[in-house]
């Protein structure tokens, strides 16, 4: 069965039931075909009597800015209409729709920001929460809103997606869904496990795939030939992509009238996806091996993929409380995450999926994602929280509670820097605060700056802090000079305002990124307008 086959059964329980949960693999289209099926059966039709969008919206929520773009792109072609019309996308810092819009894809977090700026689920018809599984803060928070948002609005129709069959926690939450389980993927996919977990995955990689691009004669015609590496980071690819070139340089040297087939190596991570997205989806008359953070795990479509090497690893952030700050540690995926992973082959053809670790290790992994909401800070859901309905977050009946613990040390740490009063609720500084897609802290920022007559140079550091690294290279002997000319005595935060405005006064030229190996990507996005969420 292919999800086309669903096309009556899903309609059918949208109209029949407030709740319609869908389960189904990674691939099998649920996201882009779900929202055309809705739309040929009349939802998004009706007039809307208020708000900048001239009919009720069928909204479909994305955790990744870029999942959202990507898939505004595909249903806009599968619509037959241009990007921005019938079909669009609204993010942080960017919004392509228009008052004619009918399905509109956003991150889970702008649409939060939205109904924090005065919005309400009036504004759809339907709301398809995709991608439910990854347990996002954002993602749990905006299901608890949308449940209390049933009670009030009886035409409301909610979809929750998801790519795992553990979906006991949402069934539970919404006791009167309708589930619907899409059968599996069509074509077999080959299983492998290494006997024992490398000491380098990285290195391991770079053989694994190598072994493959030798044993394995690329044929254009076939369909599907490229390859899928999972590592953990940006030092990560460019490692494997290092290794894997000496290695080939290793080989061409050694071996007389040694004729190497080329190979595409394309880096795959978050700040670069837009770039490299027309590589990804167009065939090539050489083989492409792609190396890729997580993020390449869902919301991208890959085509033409026949192995994926998963190294069992990822960067996951570790939020220690008391000290108020997070980091980034390689830790091990969860089993979801691996199959996640072997679920980006198979599509289209048969295909295989090599596992960097045991089959004991995989058993030993956890089985699902710890929730977003019990891992990480949670300062910025609890002035969000307070803002729209003026309740402690550790009361809220969320999909999973938060410890009261971690609730109190975020509210007293907001209240010593004057976002909340001494009665527990916003103080007018928190409003203020709570109106900025920023963190607390940083809100609080601006506008502490905005007293001292400097609060454009504060929004700017607080941009700068929102992006990725500004510098394109890591410090060191070859590169301090270009540093250098940036530097400031007294902050890192000043040093990265030096960037900026010096990148400013050059015009916002792509040759004064070159020149001193600067991110233009990051610099642009500084440079763009807060959204405007007023509804």
């Amino acid at each position: 069965f292919t999800i086309e086959d669903y096309e009556m059964q899903i309609v059918q329980s949208v109209y029949e039931n407030r709740v319609t949960i869908v389960i189904g693999p990674t691939g099998s289209g649920k996201t882009s075909l779900i929202p055309c099926f809705l739309r040929k059966a009349g939802f998004g039709s009706r007039l809307a009597y208020s708000g900048r969008f001239k009919y009720k919206l069928i909204g479909c929520t994305q955790p990744r800015r870029i999942a959202a773009i990507s898939l505004a792109s595909r249903v806009a072609a599968l619509r037959n209409c241009s990007l921005g019309s019938e079909v669009g996308y609204s993010i942080r810092f960017a919004d392509k729709t228009s008052s004619e819009t009918r399905i509109r894809f956003m991150t889970d977090a702008y649409l939060l920001r939205e109904l924090l700026g005065g919005s309400s689920f009036d504004a759809y018809d339907v709301i398809i929460v995709d991608e439910a599984h990854e347990r996002g803060a954002s993602t749990d928070i905006l299901v608890y809103l949308a449940r209390e948002a049933l009670r009030k609005n009886i035409a409301l129709k909610i979809i929750i997606c998801s790519a795992t069959l553990d979906i006991e926690v949402f069934s539970n939450y919404f006791q009167d869904a309708n589930v619907i389980k899409l059968s599996g993927r069509t074509h077999p996919i080959r299983l492998q496990h290494l006997n024992a977990t490398p000491e380098d995955f990285v290195m391991s990689s770079v053989e694994e795939a190598l072994k493959f691009h030798l044993s394995k004669p690329f044929a254009a015609t076939s369909g599907a030939e490229d390859i899928l590496v999972f590592l953990t980071g940006v030092e990560e690819i460019y490692a494997f992509c290092h290794h894997f070139c000496a290695l080939v340089r290793q080989l061409c040297s050694s071996k007389k009238n040694f004729q190497f087939e080329p190979i595409a190596l394309i880096p795959l991570y978050s700040s670069i996806v837009s770039d490299v997205k027309p590589a990804l989806e167009h065939g090539f008359n050489t083989r492409k091996c792609i190396v890729s953070t997580n993020v390449a795990e869902a919301s991208l479509t890959i085509p033409h993929l026949y192995l994926v090497i998963d190294s069992g690893f990822c960067k996951k952030h570790v939020h220690y409380r008391r000290l108020r700050c997070s980091a980034l540690r390689i830790e091990p995926i969860t089993q979801s995450n691996a199959l996640q992973r072997m679920g980006r082959v198979g599509r289209t053809c048969p295909g295989e999926c090599l596992r960097l670790y045991s089959a004991g290790d995989f058993d030993n992994f956890e089985e699902n994602i710890e929730p977003e909401l019990t891992q990480c800070t949670l300062d910025s859901y609890v002035v969000m929280m307070s803002s729209l309905c003026s309740r402690l977050i550790h009361e809220l009946d969320l999909p999973t509670a938060v410890s009261v613990e971690s609730s109190v040390f975020s509210y007293y740490s907001l209240y010593l820097i004057g976002v909340f009063n001494s009665q527990g609720g916003l103080s007018g500084v928190g409003a203020l605060v709570a109106k900025l897609p920023l963190e607390p802290a940083l809100g609080r920022f601006i506008v502490a700056a905005a007293l001292f007559g400097c609060a454009e140079q504060a929004i700017s550091i607080a941009a700068i802090m929102q992006v990725p690294e500004l510098f394109t290279s890591r410090a060191n002997g070859a590169d301090d000079a270009a540093r250098n000319r940036f530097c400031h005595p007294l902050s890192d935060h000043l040093t990265a305002l030096n960037v900026y405005t010096q990148w400013l006064a050059s015009g916002s030229s792509k040759e004064f990124c070159l020149e001193h190996k600067l991110n233009y990507y990051s610099l642009t996005i500084i440079q763009q307008p807060l959204p405007n969420h007023d509804g």
